[in-house]
């Protein structure tokens, strides 16, 4: 391990890599400030940007914009009551309720050192226990490959949505997309509609852009304003909380509950760990667990300082735990870790296992750079705090403009092609009618990436088996998985049918 860590120590450790950890965090505390704006459709609107960079630096770009998004949304979810990001709503339930109460700075600062104390401790677990999980990876062979590709859609097309239909849907979508090309073995055009365009496949940065950034701009350009009906007003004396008071209290609050601390750490790790659950879900599950096990239950959404904890460290240690399937099965973990594995496709590189193996350095400098990301997250979110809630105040026909302007730019700019620009527009409004009918966005993309993996795996199997059909159902573990696909497609019938049993069974 401590090889592994020391090849990544040029990269992260530059002068460059550096720049680009504290652009990203600042680019992540703002996005994460702004409603409609996140880490995932941020780091896809930079992707035509990163096409340029190296593959390890554009990795810690995103992997520090990441970082920066997820503590980003609690400052304006605490001092107004506008949550930025999803996640931060479990936030202001507390946040909020402790700012009226002439606390805002120590909620704050509770807000921000429980965010950089969970990514710390999660990170660092992360670089302890990865180079084993991989190592138990290396050894799956292309039919239990197959079978993890089809499980992290699964999970995330049951889990993540309420009705798992409509993730079933979106990820048949994605499927379609990403087979519209030639048959990587035999050469033939798969549904390319004549146009040769098409013959090599549809580019991700376009199809990416337009789905997550264009689409929520043209959604966001009929507001009138980015702050939500019933937020607090921003006054003098918030900023000057923010900018005098309560750093120190913050951090000593923080530490003097280490128990809280590390119970919403484990609980954002290990949920980091399933594929789609995303930091909403992740935050109020944490929040749940904290609460259910208080000896003061009833404080919860008072005020109190533990439910802050829960929701701030339990959002930081998400990210690095959505980085072990990623890198480790190819598995995106979340909308952004999707977004980093299709970095590695435009690099050249399929992700997979052997990602461990061929990019070692890469890997451990994005894992390290999560660790830096989170320490820097004191310091920088002692000076940004205050610009984090002005930025609410900008208007949307004021960002959307630009933001489009940009996106224009960056997707012709990859290939200076126009047709990628259309691809982008046409998936935008794919992106809106997909959103104005709650179907969820993050099966497609995840689909889109997961397709050509999951393709590669089966044909390779099925020629090793000769057209054997029965190759598929020999390994213990193969086995194991067919049934845990069966159980996340049939899981939520079964729990219906357990409740109907227990609403039955009740006297009356």
């Amino acid at each position: 391990m401590l090889d592994h860590i020391a090849l990544a120590f040029p990269i992260i450790f530059s002068l460059k890599a550096f720049f680009y950890i504290v652009l990203g965090l600042t680019i992540g505390f703002i996005v994460g400030a702004l409603p409609g704006l996140n880490a995932s459709n941020t780091c896809a609107l930079m992707l035509p940007i990163t096409v340029s960079m190296n593959l390890d630096v554009a990795l810690v770009f995103f992997a520090a914009i990441y970082c920066g998004a997820q503590y980003g949304g609690s400052v304006p979810a605490i001092m107004v009551n506008a949550p930025g990001e999803a996640g931060s709503v479990a936030t202001a339930l507390d946040g909020y309720q402790m700012a009226i109460k002439g606390e805002p700075a120590r909620a704050v600062g509770i807000a921000r050192t429980a965010s950089s104390v969970g990514g710390f401790i999660s990170g660092v677990i992360v670089i302890t226990i990865i180079g084993s999980i991989s190592s138990v990876a290396l050894k799956f062979k292309s039919v239990e490959l197959f079978f993890i590709a089809i499980i992290g859609l699964t999970m995330i097309s049951t889990l993540i949505t309420k009705d798992a239909r409509k993730g079933f849907l979106s990820a048949g979508l994605g499927f379609l997309v990403a087979a519209m090309s030639a048959d990587p073995y035999g050469g033939q055009p798969r549904l390319t509609f004549g146009l040769m365009a098409f013959y090599e496949g549809l580019s991700f940065i376009p199809v990416l852009v337009g789905l997550y950034g264009v689409s929520e701009m043209l959604l966001l350009s009929k507001s009138k304003s980015l702050m939500a009906e019933g937020s607090r007003v921003i006054t003098r004396d918030i900023v000057r909380v923010l900018l005098v008071e309560g750093s120190w209290n913050g951090i000593v609050d923080t530490l003097k509950r280490p128990v809280a601390l590390i119970r919403a750490t484990l609980v954002g790790f290990g949920l980091g760990l399933c594929p789609g659950l995303g930091n909403a879900i992740a935050n109020f599950v944490s929040y749940g667990v904290a609460k259910s096990v208080s000896r003061n239950p009833e404080k919860y959404g008072t005020g109190c300082p533990e439910g802050i904890i829960a929701s701030e460290a339990c959002d930081n240690a998400l990210c690095s735990g959505t980085m072990i399937p990623a890198f480790t099965l190819g598995i995106p973990g979340s909308g952004t870790t999707a977004i980093m594995l299709s970095a590695f496709f435009l690099h050249g590189v399929i992700p997979g296992p052997d990602i461990m193996v061929k990019q070692t350095a890469v890997v451990y400098s994005v894992l390290l750079s999560l660790i830096i990301s989170s320490l820097l997250t004191l310091p920088l979110g002692i000076l940004l705090s205050t610009p984090l809630l002005f930025i609410m105040y900008l208007k949307p026909k004021h960002l959307v403009p630009i933001v489009l302007f940009f996106c224009t730019i960056g997707v012709y700019s990859t290939n200076n092609s126009m047709f990628h620009v259309f691809v982008m527009f046409f998936f935008a409004l794919v992106g809106i009618l997909m959103r104005l009918n709650d179907i969820p966005i993050p099966p497609f993309i995840i689909a889109l990436i997961l397709g050509p993996i999951a393709e590669q795996h089966f044909v390779r199997a099925y020629l090793l088996a000769n057209g054997d059909i029965t190759y598929f159902f020999r390994s213990t573990i193969s086995k194991v998985l067919i049934v845990l696909i069966v159980a996340l497609i049939f899981q939520r019938p079964i729990r219906k049918l357990i409740r109907r049993g227990k609403v039955t069974a009740t006297p009356v």
